[in-house]
């Protein structure tokens, strides 16, 4: 057993150290801790780094790998043992034919550029007792296609993994809290991602360029996605944002062209800027939070051109001046929650084709719909007192006008100018017909119909006794003939 020892402590009793080489590994040794480092020597081939080691009769504890120990070596695999605590920075360096990593069980910190540019290691496996992966730690591992982050781990700093191009396989433990920026920047063989509940922020471009990924599962315990966290996924299809994300930064989705579908979540408060640009086969967007729909956005410039179909989710009451002007939607879902809509939110909106306005809405703003050109149908809730000055001008393809209230929304001359009445028919309640054609502006249409399709929207207590006709309008009592409903439920009349 070749031993090579600068032996310190005899020669000077105020040193406590040596350095040795016992089987290939070299040691710098603390007598007073009785402890073991790995540091730099003349390494190639297979290496164990085992618990101990023995020097003159004594036993160390091979605690740490110091930095840079096996920087450029040209080893092909490394087991280090239990004892190992701490791997230093850049202690293996460029390992470029580094092809297999055993990590003991006792290892809590990988330094900074620990495996950067092991161009041919093929996996490897944090264990949970490192609660951190360094800066850069396995950035550039071009072969590297499997990578496990067990639970006990918390973050995954700056660059940790990458360039790693190769990646096909990523599991992050449960127990992860932030994704550091660029943690995963250029995955290009990467193909789907889950982060899990227990992360709580994605960094700036942490998956930007992960050329192949095409689906993301965002758990929902992450409140921030860093600007860039997610922009250039050409290959991209669907991502589910979790239920507690708070902050979209800039640019998150730039250039995700083959993503056709989104569901903004009702806890997010704020999107950046272009979050969402040149993705340009989106055509369904669900909104669901009320802050968002209330604030000062442009969801046409937010969105683009592409999408088809806007939700706006129950929960949400309030839509904002101008939110969906120049829209190239052709549908679009109003909640029952909803209550006010701002002037001008949907103006312009050149191919939509038809909309329900909830019962919770009392005024429609003035050009809320102005210049709908191909809009054919309009329905307006029973509880609407006004309707604003061009509300819906210049909606030249309205066929069907149908308004719940039975007393009739105070209007203007201009709120349905500029198109041919004759060709719209009005449809209003049973038994309000003269009531519009008394009134100025709502006796212009030629054509009004009284229509059972104008009930209310009624809630019932099921526990009241009360009686409603068809048409929502209360009764003293049970016609001998037709439909009444009671408790609830639609019964014949006795």
């Amino acid at each position: 057993m070749p031993i090579i020892g600068i032996f310190l402590g005899w020669c000077f009793p105020n040193f406590s150290w040596a350095s040795i080489e016992v089987d290939g590994i070299y040691y710098e040794l603390d007598s007073l801790n009785n402890t073991a480092q790995v540091v730099e020597g003349h390494y190639h081939g297979d290496i164990t780094i085992p618990a101990d080691v023995v020097f003159e009769g004594k036993t160390y504890s091979i605690t740490s790998i110091g930095e840079s120990a096996f920087r450029l070596a040209s080893i092909s695999s490394v087991v280090i043992g239990d004892n190992v605590t701490t791997i230093g920075k850049r202690a293996f360096y460029d390992c470029h034919v580094l092809k297999s990593v055993t990590i003991g069980k006792g290892v809590t910190t990988i330094g900074e550029l620990a495996f950067y540019e092991c161009s041919t290691l093929p996996s490897i496996t944090i264990p949970g007792n490192v609660s951190i992966v360094e800066p850069k730690s396995f950035e550039g591992c071009q072969k590297l296609t499997s990578v496990v982050i067990e639970d006990g781990v918390s973050k995954i700093s700056f660059r940790a993994f990458a360039l790693c191009y190769g990646m096909t396989d990523l599991s992050i433990g449960n127990s992860v809290e932030t994704i550091g920026d660029m943690a995963f920047y250029s995955c290009r063989n990467l193909t789907s991602v889950v982060v899990p509940n227990s992360v709580t922020s994605i960094g700036e471009m942490a998956f930007q360029r992960c050329d192949s990924l095409k689906t993301v599962t965002i758990g929902d315990g992450v409140k921030t996605i860093g600007n860039g966290a997610f922009a250039f996924l050409g290959k991209l299809v669907s991502i589910t944002l979790g239920e507690n994300v708070s902050a979209i930064g800039d640019v998150v989705f730039y250039q995700c062209v083959k993503l056709s579908s989104i569901t903004i979540p009702a806890s997010v408060v704020s999107i950046g800027n272009n979050a969402f640009l040149s993705c340009l086969n989106l055509t369904k967007v669900t909104i669901n939070s009320d802050s968002i729909m209330s604030k000062d956005y442009s969801f046409s410039s937010m969105f683009g051109n592409s999408v088809e179909e806007y939700v706006i989710g129950e929960g949400v009451t309030s839509i904002g001046e101008d939110a969906f002007s120049q829209s190239w939607m052709t549908k679009l879902t109003l909640p029952s929650s909803l209550d006010f809509i701002g002037e001008g939110a949907f103006a312009y909106c050149y191919y939509l084709e038809s909309v329900i306005i909830p019962e919770g809405v009392v005024d429609i703003k003035d050009y809320t719909f102005s210049g709908c050109t191909s809009l054919t149908s309009v329905t307006i809730g029973s509880n609407v007192k006004s309707i604003g000055y061009e509300a819906f001008s210049t909606c030249r393809s309205l066929t069907s006008i149908t308004v719940k209230g039975e007393s009739p929304a105070s209007i203007r001359n201009s709120t349905f100018s500029e198109f041919d009445k004759s060709k719209c028919t009005l449809y209003v309640p049973l038994g309000s017909k003269s009531a519009y054609e008394a009134v100025d502006y709502w006796k212009d249409f030629p054509n009004i119909v009284e229509s059972q399709t104008c009930l209310k929207t009624l809630r019932i207590d099921k526990s009241s006794e009360c009686l409603y006709d068809l048409q929502g309008r209360k009764q003293k009592e049970a016609p001998h003939r037709g439909f009444v409903i009671r408790d609830g439920r639609v019964i014949h009349g006795q």
